[in-house]
């Protein structure tokens, strides 16, 4: 007697029976298989077996396990009898996942799938039929909804100040793509954050296409950060959220001591796993309104949903850095789901991040000590432009500014002039300009150009002898080869970046020269010409829309009937009209039909097909030797039969 297979078992399912499988499993019917044995033989392959079993919390997963130590056929009885009285739920939907299958009263397991669970054993030694217990403290949604705004309020402000830092101080992107040490380091003490906080930022703006690396391998923001600023804050918000959500990059990756050679904004950092694990901590946060669960315990409620191998070497990690970035995000506060946060996930139109945040200011309070403290969040104008000649010093409920030196010589190289300082910090400051401010900035405009560097490799000219004798002196210079070429001009031995980069640190005040002897300044918001790419992003596969489950269902039924008949052993005939008139009614009721068909030769065939339409004189039909959509000319169609 023949053992049952699970193409006969699929065969026997009701249309509900293949919507559910196809719901929790819609890799089966993508593409739709031909027949119903080239579906069994997919569902029992190892990728797709691999997928459903990954859906499996613990528990299933324990009782799946269980089934595969079992002699085959085997009885819902003995299962349970080796797990729990509450396996038997379970095992109808394994049955419903073809995870099992029906052989009469007892049941039988695809064959491949034995050899896949073989090496998670260690994991039915205790039989965990429930998720773990809640461990979480009772805290106030006030008190969390004050600390995600604060938030909230931070990430848009560090956003705002890295892309605009980085459209004056652009960096190179690394041989193997992405961010440098050097680089993120930089970026962190501007916005006065960690590397993990600000390789997060960075990963952030680049997976919303705020930023690229442009064809000279520059990072630089892009037209949409302009874009992205206009909006409101609450639209900000949204984007880079619904980015962190669906994103399957992991920016927790960067920096870790085993992960040396993976650097932010680089190619390294996917992992199939992401998109769940981010998922089910979430899940597990909403589960705990008004609570602030330990991490421990969300730790352990993930591994129970998601148990599987191909993502414990990470999971916990995975967690922890989710739970890093919601807080990051305002989604939580204080370690527990804010209500924004809640509404974000479940998507409401409103979030309610407008009203909590206060309204950006357009002025500042300019201090006798050199700083300007900006009481609120400044509009993006006054924001950009101030940074751009202007330190900050602390970050908070307001913003302190702080001039110096070099950040005045910062704004003068991006294109403004002293004058334009004086003009645009007397138009914001509701206080008068300090003088020793305004001697400043006169003085370092005074000085500002007066040494200009060239492309040699590149040139230093002067026309004051005395600085070139102290620059030609300078022992801090040794690294870049200085030749004296005349009495006002020097050759160096590096690229003009360099140059211009170890004079500034030195203590100059240098400025590019074109190649017209002009003075260049900087563009003051450089954008990238690219477009941007955002990487990919490797998720879990959509179960199907209803449409689509009654297409494949007919397709499968429909080559069943083509698989279960035999060829016509003569070629159907009928007069043209005939043909027409039986192709419309076939393609009205749907169903599969044969037709005699001549090729450009005059030789006819039979083919099976699927009609769909009929259209400038074609009959469009699915062509079950090829399993494609095929035009078929009606002139040359001999005659037509129901298959």
């Amino acid at each position: 007697m023949s053992t049952p297979s699970l193409a006969e078992e699929l065969r026997q399912r009701s249309e509900e029976e293949l919507r559910t499988l196809f719901k929790t499993r819609p890799d089966l019917i993508t593409p739709v298989p031909a027949d119903i044995s080239s579906l069994a033989a997919r569902a029992a392959s190892s990728p797709s077996l691999i997928r459903a079993i990954e859906t499996l919390d613990l528990w299933h997963y324990q009782v799946l396990i269980t089934c595969a130590n079992l002699d085959e056929p085997f009885s819902k009885k003995e299962v349970i009898s080796a797990t729990s009285n509450q396996a038997e739920e379970v095992i109808d939907e394994l049955i419903s996942l073809a995870l099992l299958y029906r052989d009469g009263k007892k049941l039988r397991l695809p064959r491949i799938l034995r050899d896949i669970v073989s090496g998670d054993t260690q994991l039915i030694k205790k039989i965990e039929p429930t998720p773990p217990k809640s461990e979480s403290a009772p805290i106030a949604q006030s008190d969390v909804d004050r600390a995600a705004i604060a938030s909230i309020s931070d990430l848009l402000r560090w956003i705002e100040e890295l892309l605009n830092f980085w459209s004056e101080e652009r960096p190179i992107s690394i041989q193997s793509g992405g961010l440098g040490v050097r680089d993120l380091k930089k970026a962190a003490d501007h916005l006065g954050v960690a590397e993990n906080c600000a390789a997060f930022i960075a990963e952030l703006a680049y997976i919303s296409g705020l930023v690229v690396a442009d064809g000279r391998y520059h990072i630089i923001p892009t037209v949409n950060f302009d874009l992205w600023i206009a909006k409101e804050q609450e639209d900000r918000w949204r984007d880079v959220a619904q980015s962190w959500l669906r994103t399957s990059r992991v920016a927790g990756l960067i920096g870790r001591s085993e992960s040396r050679n993976i650097s932010a904004l680089g190619p390294d950092l996917d992992r199939s796993t992401a998109i769940k694990i981010r998922k089910l901590t979430l899940e597990t946060l909403r589960s705990s309104l008004n609570h602030m669960p330990s991490i421990s315990f969300i730790q352990k409620s993930v591994k129970w949903k998601y148990p599987h191998h191909r993502g414990v070497s990470i999971t916990e990690d995975l967690v922890l850095w989710t739970l890093r970035e919601c807080e990051w995000l305002g989604i939580t506060g204080s370690g527990a789901i804010s209500s924004y946060g809640q509404k974000f996930i479940t998507g409401e139109k409103s979030i309610g991040i407008n009203e909590a945040l206060p309204k950006p200011i357009d002025y500042i309070l300019i201090q006798g000590d050199g700083t300007a403290i900006a009481t609120g969040p400044l509009v993006p104008e006054i924001s950009r432009q101030l940074s751009t000649f202007a330190d900050i010093e602390s970050r908070g409920a307001g913003t302190v500014y702080r001039f110096t030196e070099s950040s005045i010589r910062r704004g003068l190289d991006h294109g403004h002039s002293g004058e334009e300082i004086h003009t645009f910090l007397s138009k914001v400051s509701k206080t008068s300009l300090p003088q020793p401010l305004q001697y400043l900035i006169d003085d370092v405009a005074r000085k500002h150009g007066k040494l200009r560097v060239g492309v040699a490799l590149s040139y230093l000219k002067c026309d004051d002898t005395q600085l070139m004798e102290s620059i030609l002196a300078d022992s801090s210079l040794a690294n870049l080869s200085l030749r004296n070429l005349s009495g006002n001009v020097v050759i160096s031995g590096v690229e003009i970046e360099e140059t211009i980069e170890t004079l500034r640190a030195a203590g100059y005040f240098p400025v590019a020269e074109g190649k017209e002897g002009a003075a260049l300044s900087m563009p003051s918001q450089p954008r990238a010409k690219a477009r941007p790419k955002p990487p990919r992003i490797t998720s879990e596969m959509i179960a199907p829309n209803p449409e689509v489950l009654e297409a494949a269902i007919r397709v499968l039924r429909t080559g069943e009937k083509v698989t279960a008949s035999k060829p016509l052993d003569y070629l159907p005939q009928s007069s043209s009209n005939e043909t027409i008139s039986l192709l419309h009614e076939y393609v009205e009721k749907g169903v599969a039909i044969q037709i005699g068909y001549a090729d450009i030769n005059g030789t006819v065939t039979i083919r099976f097909v699927d009609p769909i339409s009929i259209s400038h004189g074609s009959l469009i039909a699915r062509d079950h030797t090829t399993n494609g959509v095929t035009p078929f000319k009606l002139a040359r169609i001999t005659g037509v039969t129901t298959a």
